[in-house]
């Protein structure tokens, strides 16, 4: 979105209206603390207000699930080194956003090596990830100053890692040589070598062009099979999880309305939940197993409802869904009545997150996507999991997923909103 505005060349937006200041009243203040008391009683709530996600890269290493040389393996042997406990060393204060209780970012400071004088902010769980493990870097210090250069130059870390990581994959697979690479030696764990191309990226020069394309059309243009190892999803690189690690992660990349992303599904219950709940919530305990398939297309779709909703709130998600966990909506809808005089249930919200999901689908399929769009590289469903662990040998049945998930969805065998879907969710002029 902030592309199309700046090819608009829009500097600003002003919104006007007549509604006087809300002044708080002592209901109001009470359900605001009740529910900052909610987060605060999570017994995540400590290791989030200190880590943030940044302490799930050993996590993930011990869990099968860690993205490490362009997705070749799912453990990295400097997985400990790159976890954001031992980032706390280079942590000068915590930050937060405003008011916020959690104060999940923090600013960070490296004194002495190469990197000395490097001031910015520590970077979350998947750009730690993406410029770590997936290139081959265990230095902690190269992938705080990786992170903030990129902020620097004004690319996304996580895009500009997997470009980084993809072309790592294939100059050591001799698809690249340095004469593709402008005599860069793209070897992993080449950190000298990443910001040098990271500087080529951001200007758009020499082999940083091809790469700032993004992986899908970079492998256009590289060519000799270079497209069987962009990993991507509608064009977007995917995050820290390998998707054979977490089947709702997986169809979460599939599905996802802007691509391979995490944040806009958050399917972390099959992370985080009990099987009594996944019961409850999905009709199978096996929902809430993140190796198993079943029950994933409700999962999926009540994830990203609530996400929807949520982001339609202005609320961030990682109090209320990373901390507490709860996808119920029940404290949201409360919130919306006494701030904002609208009277919406629960069911009310998650009815507006269904329609939100419906109208991006509608809007994809009139540019053109289709159930092709709705898929992962043959990579993840073909090559099983080499490394020791608990997702050794997976895989991912794409097609049973999508499956499954167009039918909790109300869409045909297409992916296309069924009418009668459409006029539940007053849609009614699309159908």
């Amino acid at each position: 979105m902030g592309a199309v505005m700046g090819s608009k060349n829009l500097k600003a937006i002003a919104v006007r209206g007549q509604r006087q200041r809300f002044e708080h009243d002592e209901a109001t203040e009470t359900l605001l603390r009740d529910y900052v008391a909610k987060v605060r009683a999570s017994p995540r709530y400590e290791t989030w207000a200190r880590f943030s996600n940044t302490a799930m890269v050993a996590w993930a290493h011990e869990a099968g699930l860690l993205a490490t040389h362009n997705y070749r393996r799912v453990r990295f042997e400097g997985a400990e080194r790159i976890d954001g406990t031992r980032l706390m060393d280079y942590v000068t204060r915590p930050r937060s956003c405003h008011r916020c209780p959690v104060h999940c970012k923090a600013g960070i400071e490296i004194r002495e090596g190469p990197y000395a004088g490097t001031r910015g902010a520590r970077p979350d769980l998947e750009p730690i990830i993406n410029l770590g493990s997936k290139c081959g870097v265990h230095d902690p210090e190269a992938v705080l100053y990786l992170y903030n250069l990129a902020g620097e130059l004004g690319i996304d870390a996580i895009s500009t890692a997997g470009a980084l990581a993809f072309a790592m994959d294939l100059y050591e697979r001799g698809i690249l040589s340095v004469n593709d690479t402008d005599g860069l030696e793209l070897t992993w764990g080449n950190a000298e070598a990443m910001e040098t191309m990271m500087h080529s990226i951001a200007l758009r020069k020499g082999f940083g062009a091809v790469l700032a394309e993004g992986v899908r059309r970079a492998a256009e243009l590289i060519g000799r099979g270079a497209e069987a190892y962009a990993y991507h999803s509608k064009g977007l690189e995917l995050t820290g999880y390998d998707p054979r690690g977490g089947m709702g992660t997986a169809l979460g990349y599939a599905v996802s309305t802007r691509g391979g992303d995490f944040t806009s599904v958050y399917a972390v219950p099959e992370y985080r939940w009990e099987p009594e709940q996944g019961r409850e919530w999905f009709g199978t305990e096996k929902a809430v197993d993140r190796l198993s398939v079943e029950g994933k297309g409700q999962l999926v779709k009540r994830s990203m409802v609530v996400s929807a909703t949520l982001d339609a709130l202005g609320l961030c998600k990682v109090p209320i869904l990373s901390i507490v966990c709860d996808h119920s909506l029940r404290d949201e809808a409360a919130l919306a009545a006494v701030l904002t005089g609208w009277e919406a249930t629960a069911e009310e919200l998650a009815l507006a997150g269904e329609r939100i999901v419906n109208a991006e689908r509608l809007i994809n399929l009139r540019l053109g996507a289709n159930i092709a769009d709705d898929d992962l590289s043959d990579h993840f469903l073909e090559d099983r999991v080499p490394d020791a662990g608990p997702t050794q040998g997976m895989t991912v049945d794409i097609e049973r997923l999508r499956r499954d998930f167009y039918s909790a969805m109300g869409w045909d065998e297409d992916g296309i909103p069924r009418p009668e879907k459409l006029r539940e969710l007053d849609l009614d002029s699309f159908v």
